[in-house]
């Protein structure tokens, strides 16, 4: 998957709770939540074995997000 793809598929994330809406690249869970008070989606990136509330990154801003991923090294 092309950079310009993942962020497209990142931008479409929405917050449904806890439905499972994320996207698996690399070994990695992205999900998007909206508990701020703006209503902004935030995304979180998970690693394989992080039980975190945070996650291992966090953003507001999908190409920030897409850049993490793809320079990622487990």
């Amino acid at each position: 998957m092309k950079r310009e793809e993942l962020n497209l598929k990142i931008k479409e994330l929405k917050d449904f709770g806890f439905t499972g809406n994320s996207i698996e690249f690399k070994g990695l869970l992205i999900t998007c939540f909206t508990q701020n008070k703006k209503g902004i989606p935030e995304y979180v990136v998970y690693g394989e074995d992080d039980e975190s509330e945070d996650g291992i990154f966090s953003s507001f801003n999908s190409e920030e997000v897409v850049e993490f991923v793809f320079n990622y090294n487990s």
